[in-house]
C-alpha cells in the first residue's frame, strides 16, 4: 500500500473523544479551498479513476445481465447494482479521502493512490453497509418521507468520518460508525454549515447545465451549446467543488484526530493504533 506505512494517519481516537474543541466552518473552508486551488490534481485525478472504474463495472454488469436475458427493471437487478456499487465504490472512495488527507498533511500525494485499498477492502465495505442501515432505517418501518429524509442526512453527516477511521486509526467497522457519530455529534454545527456551503455551491455550479437544458427544451439551443453548458457544469463539479469538499472533510479528520504535518509524522505505531479500538459506551 503506496506510502500507507510511512505516515500515522491514526491519530488519537480516545483523546478525540475526550476533547471539547469545535471545528470552525470558516476556516476548515477558507483552507479546503487554498488547498484544492494548490494540490487539485491529485484528488481530481483519483476522482477520475474511480469514476471510470466505477463506470466500467457498472457497465460489465450490464451487459452481463443482458447476455443473461436479466430484467434490468427487476429488483434483483438493482439489488445487484447496489451492491457493485458498495464493493468497488467503497475503498475507491477511501482511497480519495486518503489522497486529500495527504495534500492537507503535505504529505506526497499521487492519483494512483485511489487504488491503495482495493486491496483490503472488507473492512470499508462492511463499514459503509453499517452506515447504510443505519441512515435508511426509517425506511423499513414506513416513517414519513421528510423524517426519514432528515434521518438520513444526519447520519450521512456524522458518518462522514468512518472510511477514514476505519483505514487510518484501524478501527473495527461498528466502532468506525460509532466513534464517528461521536467525534462528528459533538461538532455538529460546524461540520453542517460545511456540508450546507458545499451543497450550495455544488448547486450553483449546476447553473449552467440547468441554462443549457432550458435552452434547449426551449428550442433555442442546439447540442453543442447544452453539451458546452453542461461541460462547465462538469468542470466546475470535478475541478473545484468535489476536491474542496474531501478537502475539508480531510482537514476535519487531521484536526479533530490530531494528525501531524508531514515534516513531524511519526511512523506508524501499531501500539497506538490497536488502542485505537477500544469501545467505549
Amino acid at each position: 500500500m503506496d506510502n500507507q506505512q510511512q505516515h500515522d494517519f491514526s491519530g488519537n481516537v480516545q483523546k478525540a473523544l475526550n476533547s471539547t474543541d469545535k471545528v470552525d466552518a470558516n476556516k476548515v473552508l477558507q483552507e479546503a479551498f487554498d488547498t484544492t486551488k494548490a494540490k487539485r490534481k491529485p484528488v481530481v485525478g483519483g476522482l477520475l479513476w474511480a469514476s471510470l472504474v466505477t463506470f466500467a463495472a457498472f457497465m460489465l454488469v450490464f451487459i452481463i445481465a443482458q447476455l443473461m436475458n436479466m430484467d434490468t427493471e427487476a429488483e434483483s437487478f438493482n439489488l445487484v447494482f447496489s451492491a457493485v456499487q458498495v464493493i468497488i465504490w467503497t475503498p475507491l472512495l477511501a482511497g480519495i479521502q486518503f489522497i486529500a488527507l495527504r495534500n492537507v498533511i503535505a504529505a506526497p500525494a499521487v492519483a494512483r493512490q485511489v487504488f491503495d485499498y482495493l486491496k483490503q477492502p472488507w473492512s470499508l465495505i462492511a463499514t459503509a453497509l453499517i452506515a447504510a442501515l443505519i441512515a435508511q432505517l426509517p425506511m423499513f418501518f414506513g416513517i414519513p418521507m421528510l423524517f426519514a429524509m432528515l434521518w438520513a442526512i444526519f447520519f450521512q453527516i456524522t458518518f462522514v468520518l468512518n472510511l477514514m477511521l476505519v483505514a487510518g486509526a484501524k478501527v473495527s467497522p461498528l466502532n468506525g460508525a460509532y466513534y464517528s457519530f461521536l467525534l462528528i455529534s459533538k461538532r455538529f454545527f460546524g461540520i453542517f454549515i460545511i456540508h450546507l456551503a458545499l451543497f450550495l455551491l455544488a448547486m450553483l455550479s449546476l447553473i449552467p447545465a440547468i441554462i443549457g437544458m432550458a435552452l434547449h427544451g426551449a428550442g433555442t439551443g442546439n447540442a453543442f451549446l447544452v453539451a458546452v453548458f453542461a461541460g462547465v457544469s462538469v468542470y466546475l463539479m470535478i475541478i473545484w467543488v468535489m476536491p474542496t469538499f474531501y478537502h475539508a472533510i480531510a482537514i476535519c479528520y487531521r484536526d479533530i484526530l490530531g494528525i501531524n504535518k508531514h515534516s513531524s509524522a511519526a511512523i506508524y505505531d501499531a501500539e497506538s493504533t490497536s488502542n485505537n479500538d477500544e469501545f467505549t459506551a
